[in-house]
């Protein structure tokens, strides 16, 4: 009874609105398919079926595309062990999620929300709603691995953390949003120097870099930074 009771009312309202619009239903089936494109690379794929016709609902529209090759493929370093991308159409699940919300009955809670949305805008300069639109079609992920230096040791025999570690010292990560536009990295740029982060502008050509100025306490990695470039948005473990 109480307050935890209406929490838990508007929780079971979302729910209710997520399986109605969702189209959840319409999904029969998962597969999955594995094709060799060279160099000992392969592209692996996920499809979900649907019931006969257009698929509606609120998950096809956010999560699904045509079957098209990796944007990036040509341009990822030659140590690449792992790229991928998910279709992620974020502004149409917070345009969903924001419908939602303002038809939940229940004053308290719309208030509250309005009031943490404001405080975000006027304290930490975000709008949910202008960065969510920026938002792209899809994110992706490169995962990238070094070779061990020649003559370094095998890592065989060691301890586990040490093994890891090793692992850790040599792996790149890179987390690509695509955008529309410079919204969220001017955003975040904006941000930084409102707190006084230890944060430097370091532009290369096209791409436009924040990059952390500590490094980080993990042997073999720089420096982590935010990058922008073409039509992507990335989150880099460092700046190599």
């Amino acid at each position: 009874a109480g307050h935890e009771q209406e929490e838990a009312q508007v929780v079971l309202q979302l729910i209710e609105a997520f399986l109605k619009d969702s189209g959840l239903k319409q999904l029969n089936g998962v597969g999955t398919s594995s094709i060799p494109i060279g160099d000992g690379l392969h592209h692996n794929r996920v499809y979900f079926g649907h019931t006969a016709g257009p698929a509606k609902g609120l998950l096809w529209e956010v999560f699904t595309q045509e079957n098209t090759p990796l944007p990036l493929l040509k341009s990822l370093p030659a140590d690449t062990v792992l790229a991928t991308r998910i279709p992620l159409r974020a502004g149409l699940a917070w345009q969903w999620l924001r419908k939602a919300m303002a038809k939940i009955d229940n004053q308290d809670f719309q208030r509250d929300l309005e009031r943490e949305l404001e405080q975000m805008r006027r304290d930490g300069g975000i709008n949910l709603d202008t960065w969510l639109a920026s938002l792209g079609d899809g994110v992706g992920l490169v995962l990238a691995l070094a070779p061990r230096p020649e003559g370094a040791a095998e890592p065989e025999g060691r301890p586990p953390d040490a093994v890891f570690m090793d692992l850790v010292g040599r792996a790149s990560l890179a987390v690509l949003v695509e955008v529309k536009d410079d919204t969220i990295f001017d955003g975040l740029e904006a941000t930084f120097q409102k707190m006084n982060a230890p944060i430097k502008r370091q532009d290369a050509g096209a791409v436009r870099s924040l990059t952390v100025q500590q490094q980080l306490p993990i042997p073999g990695q720089g420096p982590l930074a935010i990058v922008r470039f073409g039509k992507y948005l990335g989150f880099v473990s460092n700046d190599r």
